[in-house]
């Protein structure tokens, strides 16, 4: 069944995952991980075999997957938008720029469009305060000091050129000593 769902190095992975764990059930979430990985969500039929996998009840894998915000139960979008909605971006403006977007594309909060192209997720803090208000596009850049212009230009471009939209973004020229920031998954290679 797994063979049909995963490459063979995944379930290879899997197994190996499951091995660190004296109880296989304390292998759920990181396998469901491994699962998004591979497939960008969760499927029911991924749900069923990760339960029979683990040997625990299907309804304790939909509990963790419906908990888990970075979860997801459906197929992404093309274009994932999340835009941070928290206090130093919405002091800047980010709660009317979320607005402008969800109203722009006709979306509930957190919704996706029909068709899948796009979806939009408040979510609670990106990391990049100082370029206040923030949202991440696919996962990587950051588009910094967003506008309505920022926007309706990843809106046309689909999410494809999200490199494009960072370049006001400084680049350190050596890590900082203070430890990660914000850096490592801006606009830096």
């Amino acid at each position: 069944e797994s063979t049909s769902l995963f490459r063979p190095e995944i379930q290879e992975r899997m197994a190996k995952i499951v091995s660190l764990y004296e109880q296989k059930r304390a292998a759920l979430l990181p396998l469901l991980n491994l699962a998004q990985e591979e497939l960008g969500y969760v499927p029911p039929e991924v749900e069923q075999f990760v339960s029979e996998y683990l040997e625990v009840p299907i309804v304790h894998v939909r509990e963790v997957v419906s908990f888990y915000t970075l979860l997801r139960s459906t197929p992404p979008p093309k274009c994932r938008i999340e835009m941070c909605t928290n206090l130093s971006c919405v002091l800047r403006g980010a709660d009317r720029l979320y607005r402008y977007a969800q109203g722009k594309l006709g979306l509930p909060e957190n919704g996706s469009t029909a068709d899948g192209r796009f979806g939009l997720e408040s979510v609670e803090c990106l990391g990049a305060c100082e370029f206040a208000p923030v949202a991440q596009v696919n996962g990587s850049p950051y588009v910094g000091n967003l506008t309505e212009e920022k926007l309706d230009q990843i809106f046309a471009a689909g999410g494809t050129q999200a490199e494009d939209w960072c370049a006001e973004l400084p680049k350190p020229s050596a890590p900082s000593a203070r430890g990660p920031t914000s850096w490592k998954r801006s606009c830096t290679p």
